[in-house]
């Protein structure tokens, strides 16, 4: 994390290590990964310049040598969603260092219509009702696996 020109901290968008993964292309069709030369030939593309709310992201990735156990070449995973159709597909772009900041613009437009679709949602930390009703939740699940152990029931399924 650095800060830029006086500013507040900024994490580099290489330094972030999202929850779980995703597979890159479409498990039901081959054929959906795309590949560019470089952010100015993604930039050229609906992907980039076209409906978000059509065009939806719903995850990235920046592969960096060095970072989160990645030792392989420099790029960025975008995974979207096309939602008229029901295409799931990603992209996979060389980037360097120089291209955050042109990254970060797109990545930020985007959040905009993930936003957007969550609506009224907020997409913040959980408040105090959400955590009081994970707790609930939490308590209930015990409570099941306490009376199927007492009656023997589920016995033999996993764990």
């Amino acid at each position: 994390m650095e800060a830029l020109e006086g500013g507040p901290a900024v994490t580099h968008l290489w330094e972030i290590d999202h929850p779980y993964y995703a597979n890159e292309g479409n498990y039901y069709k081959a054929g959906l990964h795309n590949q560019f030369a470089s952010w100015d030939e993604f930039m050229t593309t609906t992907f980039f310049d076209g409906d978000r709310d059509l065009n939806l992201l719903y995850r990235w990735d920046w592969r960096k040598p060095g970072h989160h156990e990645w030792d392989g070449p420099e790029y960025l995973l975008l995974f979207f969603m096309l939602q008229r159709k029901a295409i799931c597909c990603s992209v996979e772009i060389p980037v360097t260092e120089a291209d955050e900041p042109r990254v970060r613009w797109f990545l930020e437009d985007c959040a905009q219509a993930m936003r957007a679709t969550w609506e009224p949602i907020a997409l913040g930390q959980p408040g105090e009702e959400g955590a009081r009703l994970r707790g609930e939740i939490a308590e209930l699940r015990q409570e099941n696996a306490d009376y199927e152990k007492a009656f023997g029931l589920n016995e033999g399924a996993a764990a």
